[in-house]
């Protein structure tokens, strides 16, 4: 939200500028809990530029990812398991990254989107999501009471 607002609250200035300077092109419907702006064509300079954010959103995912990859890999070896097992989906999740801002600047773009990055995305994400089940199913799997060649059994 702290980011969001800003970027939208902006965007939103442009776009209700645009509509005074240029009214053939707009239309502004206001009514009470509702304020629309219609503009017609393509004006790409009134969208919020969400290149920082997404930046951001990278940066904070990655660090999660640390965090998580620290608690997965100790239930990985906590059940005799390498934690290599905890790297399964992430293969995935960077493909997603990579190819998912190319589909989104097509359609921001105004072109139409290619239908076949969105099917290999679409195939990304399921294959994503069973190697997630995967690695669930092993992490829901009970401990060793004895020792392995990770050390102890967790107190």
């Amino acid at each position: 939200m702290v980011i969001m607002v800003p970027t939208l609250t902006s965007s939103l200035a442009r776009m209700q500028q645009f509509a005074v300077q240029h009214p053939e092109q707009s239309t502004v419907i206001s009514g009470p809990g509702h304020y629309e702006v219609r503009i017609e064509g393509n004006h790409p300079e009134l969208m919020p530029d969400m290149s920082g954010i997404a930046g951001a959103m990278i940066g904070v995912s990655a660090i999660a990812i640390l965090l998580l990859a620290a608690a997965v890999s100790r239930r990985l070896h906590d059940t005799g398991r390498r934690g290599w097992w905890g790297l399964l989906p992430l293969p995935f999740l960077f493909a997603g990254f990579v190819f998912m801002p190319r589909l989104f600047a097509q359609v921001s773009d105004g072109a139409s989107p290619d239908m076949g990055l969105f099917g290999l995305l679409f195939l990304n994400n399921m294959v994503y999501l069973g190697s997630l089940a995967v690695l669930v199913i092993l992490l829901a799997q009970p401990e060793q009471r004895q020792a392995n060649r990770f050390g102890p059994p967790a107190s």
